[in-house]
């Protein structure tokens, strides 16, 4: 679970990432693959904020990428992220934004070489420590 959980913040990250300034995207402008994935979003479409369609569009797009069993790993991660309490997350975003990374990249290593028991001990671990420089 842990390879899961540092998957799952790095795609929330992605997220994050700020939008290029410009106009306001309207449902036409976006490509079929991304109406596709956004329909859930087409009635309310012109109340969200910009960045944030902004945000679902470039997702949308890489989403429309993905394998079949990419799609569904990714499903996965963002189950398992979704199951924890607001406060684990939170928690877990905290720390990753605390990461350099360098020390992102060594921690999802680790954690993908670690039998599933151990991972969500070691996620465990991670909910409750402090953020660390030395990780």
């Amino acid at each position: 679970m842990p390879a899961r959980f540092i998957s799952c913040l790095f795609c929330l990250l992605l997220l994050a990432a700020q939008p290029a300034a410009g106009q306001k995207l309207q449902w036409n402008q976006l490509s079929a693959d991304q109406q596709e994935v956004l329909e859930p979003h087409r009635k309310n479409w012109d109340k969200i904020p910009e960045e944030r369609r902004k945000r679902l569009a470039t997702n949308a797009e890489r989403w429309s990428k993905l394998t079949p069993e990419q799609r569904e790993k990714v499903s996965n991660k963002h189950r398992w992220f979704q199951s924890l309490s607001e406060r684990e997350r939170r928690a877990l975003r905290k720390r990753w934004q605390s990461m350099s990374p360098e020390q992102r990249q060594r921690l999802q290593r680790r954690l993908a070489q670690m039998p599933p028991e151990q991972r969500r001990q070691a996620i465990g671990r991670i909910l409750r420590s402090k953020p660390n420089k030395n990780q």
